[in-house]
């Protein structure tokens, strides 16, 4: 088994240099402001090249990678779920759409997460967890800063109305999911369709 490389460092006019064998030949870079930086360069680049381990993609803002999602989503969601991905995502871009992929932290999403209205916070962190997740999957991230413990879905928030509508004089009771959603018109016990006796 052939020994390991470590680089070898330098001192140049400029400041410090490394070199290393590869491809059978021996390489250089220069131009480092300390033999710390060049270290740094060595173990963070070229060794993993060495050994074989894909180098790790260009870091990409939060929006860029969200582009990027958004275009494989499109060519495999309808129009309107893409449209929905977008708007729910117009609060983490905004928010978070400028800092790196890297330099997102949990916590600060967590009190980002905080800070979002209750009707929105399920549906905007679902979506930021799945842009998150595909930004894992393909390898921009090592772990989903998005999953910042549970997101349980808001409660549903039922409101029975007793009396006559206009229209109706039979007493029926209609209930009212939030934001007049899902009406279901309930009619009381013991009456008869409407024309019958």
């Amino acid at each position: 088994m052939p020994a390991r490389q470590a680089g070898s460092y330098y001192r140049v006019s400029g400041g410090w240099g490394v070199r290393w064998y590869e491809d059978g030949g021996r390489r250089y870079q220069s131009g480092f402001e300390s033999k710390s930086a060049a270290r740094d360069y060595f173990a963070k680049v070229v060794k993993p090249r060495l050994d074989g381990i894909p180098s790790a993609p260009d870091p990409l803002t939060l929006r860029e990678f969200s582009e990027r999602f958004l275009t494989r989503y499109e060519s495999i969601r309808t129009p309107a779920s893409v449209q929905t991905l977008r708007w729910r995502l117009a609060r983490p871009l905004e928010a978070f759409g400028d800092a790196k992929l890297d330099e997102l932290r949990v916590g600060e999403v967590a009190a980002w997460e905080a800070s979002l209205p209750p009707r929105f916070r399920h549906s905007v962190m679902r979506a930021f967890r799945q842009v998150c997740a595909a930004a894992v999957e393909w390898g921009y991230l090592a772990s989903n800063p998005a999953k910042t413990g549970a997101n349980p879905a808001p409660s549903v928030i039922e409101k029975e109305i007793r009396g006559r509508r206009a229209g109706r004089g039979d007493g029926a009771a209609v209930r009212r999911c939030r934001g007049g959603v899902g009406l279901v018109l309930l009619a009381p016990v013991g009456t008869s369709r409407p024309g019958t006796s």
